[in-house]
């Protein structure tokens, strides 16, 4: 009887199955509490419990919803989870696999999936920025730039063995300056211009964010990324280039590619290799670099691995240098300092005893 007496009360509101008040009845609520209405009083008149009218008139309007903080187990580990759900190409199972064996952290597989949700727009988004379609053999030499970082010393440039009438590039920063989208007008790095110019070759660039023109259906540089050189370490730039030229010869071009079901080097031999202009004798391209340095300690400035003298009263002085056709060069203002032959070897010290004249114990210790 009590009970039911209270249920029929209208003094009495149920607060379980109450929707969420809009920011207009905290406003009547804030409004009706400065005329002086009670808590109890406001919640009848808008028909709600007077806890909810007090937590509302508390706060001074509509209260922000607050998830609970707490700490979870894949704190801090976004960076690594990022980089092997990318290297796994989007396998949750296995970067939550990586995670316990490396991390020692167990989780479940959904709460994974939840983790690297974010990063699956890009993985998709890459995909599709992927997608290649076949060139016909012998219109375009298209050219991938890629990185993978390869313990080696060493930097040669390798020759195709002839030249194209025309490379196609996928925009690379280096190359590519600037490339409208709308007017696909393209504006060259100037030592590609004379690249191109010495060599006689025309340079074209993919429209910007259509990799599908480009004219490949495969990822090139992944696949050299992934097969040929994953996972090594060389002693040498010699033994790079070996290895590199042994899987080029046995594994590369001998393979049966699943678009044109032949091997590449049959197919460059019979349909590529006559379109190649002949280089005809004609010397390699000599591009000038110009770069600064701070002569160290050591009476010396390094490039590219190597450390070059300039003369010892120098020594802590910026020089600028430049390289081309084979020589070092390098300057201090407007006057010539030093001038080198161009090192092909890695980690060398090319020194002019005459730069060290006048330093203490250069012959010797002093008697």
């Amino acid at each position: 009887m009590k009970e039911e007496r209270i249920a029929e009360s209208s003094s009495w509101i149920d607060p379980r199955g109450q929707v969420m008040k809009t920011p207009d009845d905290a406003a009547e609520m804030l409004r009706l509490r400065a005329c002086g209405w009670g808590l109890k009083r406001i919640a009848r008149q808008l028909g709600c419990s007077h806890h909810t009218v007090k937590d509302y008139v508390a706060a001074g309007g509509v209260k922000p919803f607050k998830s609970p903080e707490r700490a979870r187990r894949l704190d801090g580990l976004e960076g690594w989870l990022r980089e092997r759900f990318i290297r796994h190409r989007g396998n949750a199972d296995v970067v939550r696999q990586d995670l316990l064996a490396e991390k020692d952290v167990a989780v479940s597989r959904r709460t994974l999936q939840r983790a690297v949700q974010p990063y699956r727009q890009a993985l998709k988004a890459e995909a599709l920025a992927t997608t290649r379609f076949e060139t016909p053999p012998g219109r375009q030499l298209q050219i991938d730039f890629g990185e993978r970082l390869v313990e080696v010393g060493g930097a040669k440039i390798k020759a195709f063995g002839g030249v194209p009438e025309e490379v196609l590039m996928d925009n690379p920063r280096a190359l590519v300056v600037r490339h409208d989208a709308v007017s696909r007008s393209v504006q060259f790095n100037d030592k590609l211009i004379a690249f191109a110019k010495h060599w006689g070759f025309r340079a074209r660039a993919c429209a910007p964010y259509r990799a599908r023109t480009k004219g490949k259906t495969e990822n090139g540089v992944g696949y050299v990324k992934k097969n040929a050189i994953a996972g090594h370490s060389f002693a040498s730039w010699e033994a790079f280039e070996a290895h590199l030229a042994g899987w080029e010869r046995e594994v590369a071009n001998v393979r049966i590619r699943g678009t044109t079901g032949k091997a590449p080097i049959a197919r460059f031999a019979r349909d590529e290799a006559h379109r190649l202009k002949a280089l005809s004798g004609q010397p390699s391209f000599g591009s000038l670099r110009e770069l600064t340095r701070v002569v160290g300690h050591d009476c010396a400035v390094e490039i590219d691995t190597n450390s070059y003298s300039v003369p010892w009263r120098l020594i802590g002085e910026r020089v600028a240098g430049t390289i081309a056709a084979g020589e070092v060069r390098i300057r201090h203002g407007l006057h010539q300092v030093a001038v080198h032959k161009q090192s092909d070897g890695r980690r060398l010290r090319i020194i002019d005893t005459a730069h060290l004249d006048g330093v203490a114990g250069r012959n010797g210790p002093p008697g």
